[in-house]
């Protein structure tokens, strides 16, 4: 039997949580809120977890997102 190697997405086009986090200036644990959430898009792989970056881009450059706290998920006033 033959084995294909051939994944359905490009992992290229994929960053670590660490990465995405730095990209949008907040916690790991704020990436994998939003993950869930189903703010961004991610994939699980080989027990990784890796963020879409072209949703990490968008969501950063969307005028209606807010801050919110893991704790409340209410907007944090500054």
């Amino acid at each position: 039997m033959e084995s294909s190697t051939h994944l359905p997405v490009d992992l290229s086009d994929y960053i670590s949580g660490v990465e995405a986090a730095q990209l949008l200036k907040c916690t790991r644990q704020w990436i994998y809120e939003l993950s869930r959430r189903k703010k961004i898009v991610s994939v699980y792989v080989a027990g990784h977890h890796l963020i879409s970056r072209a949703s990490i881009e968008k969501y950063k450059g969307n005028p209606d997102r807010k801050k919110f706290s893991l704790k409340s998920s209410r907007p944090i006033d500054k």
